[in-house]
């Protein structure tokens, strides 16, 4: 995930649209912080559900596979824990 994560970063600011005191637009300063990470994919999330994203434009094409990139292999991560017995929740995956 660590390469899809810088390539998330290396992505211009994602605009808010929201208002003051929030930012106009989010970047990622450090692609270590997972929260600034999450943040700035939830705020594309946003744009998209709320009809600020565009399937014609170049840059938001870009911002919706870098983020589609982290959060499919994540989201499986997730749901292989939950089909795991109880008991083996601290075991490592078997891709590990």
């Amino acid at each position: 995930l660590d390469g899809y994560i810088e390539e998330l970063s290396r992505l211009p600011p994602v605009p808010t649209h929201r208002q003051p005191p929030r930012p106009a637009q989010l970047t990622i300063s450090d692609a270590r912080t997972m929260r600034e990470v999450m943040d700035y994919i939830y705020q594309v999330r946003c744009n998209l559900f709320h009809g600020r994203k565009d399937p014609r434009d170049e840059w938001d094409i870009a911002y919706i596979r870098a983020c589609n990139s982290i959060l499919k292999p994540w989201i499986h991560r997730v749901i292989a824990d939950f089909d795991r017995p109880a008991g083996a929740m601290n075991e490592p995956h078997a891709s590990q």
